[in-house]
């Protein structure tokens, strides 16, 4: 289907499907219910200089409980993508182009935040096999400070890798929260620690943290392929 959104027009989406779209034009009003979760599927969204795509906005943010979720289609096979070009010459689909107004807002999370660990000799450890973390508030964002409350159980995060030339990223669901204090659902694999930096009795930096991203979000836009 092709969907197109005229000038002066406005179009509340309050709908969860798993039935692809082709094509989205909009000239008029897009917008994202927010109280109701969506998901839309769709090969490409293009909005002209009229138009308002909303998921969510700065006055009225996508509540807690609401998700909204654009996904853009999977062609099929990689050729199907380069034997686009009776429709697509230029190669501006599979995804979105918006030339008006856009305004995305979910809840207020903190993005990261930094562990909170003991420095000894200024070098600081979170050992292998730990099940709990305990994280400092402290991100300044939206002209407020945010912290571990607004991080939820279910979250997933990534502890961040320090060792270099491997990856050694890992990804846990948070399961239980209490105050700053996150427990994962299984047990880290590797040793997370700070830059050693030996200066006679100095083994590290002190000033230098270990950080933890949380990577769940209720309005997203992801792609299938």
């Amino acid at each position: 289907a092709n969907v197109f959104i005229l000038e002066d027009h406005e179009v509340t989406y309050d709908v969860s499907t798993s039935t692809p779209i082709n094509y989205m034009h909009i000239d008029g009003g897009f917008f994202f219910s927010t109280a109701t979760s969506t998901q839309l599927i769709i090969d490409t969204i293009i909005g002209g200089p009229t138009s308002d795509f909303r998921m969510g906005s700065l006055a009225a943010p996508l509540p807690e409980s609401i998700t909204a979720e654009i996904i853009i289609a999977d062609p099929g096979t990689e050729n199907a993508i380069y034997t686009r070009n009776a429709t697509d010459p230029t190669q501006l689909s599979l995804g979105i182009i918006l030339h008006g107004k856009v305004s995305i807002h979910g809840t207020t999370k903190a993005p990261y935040l930094p562990l909170d660990l003991p420095a000894t000799n200024g070098r600081k450890i979170l050992p292998a096999g730990s099940t709990q973390i305990t994280v400092k508030n402290g991100v300044f964002q939206n002209d407020q400070t945010l912290g571990a409350s607004t991080w939820k159980v279910g979250d997933e995060i990534v502890i961040m890798g320090t060792r270099r030339g491997a990856f050694e990223d890992e990804k846990r669901t948070i399961t239980s929260i209490s105050g700053n204090t996150i427990t994962l659902n299984a047990p880290l694999t590797y040793q997370h620690d700070t830059p050693t930096f030996q200066t006679s009795n100095v083994s590290g930096i002190s000033e230098l943290n270990i950080y933890v991203g949380n990577a769940t979000r209720n309005a997203t836009i992801r792609s299938a392929y």
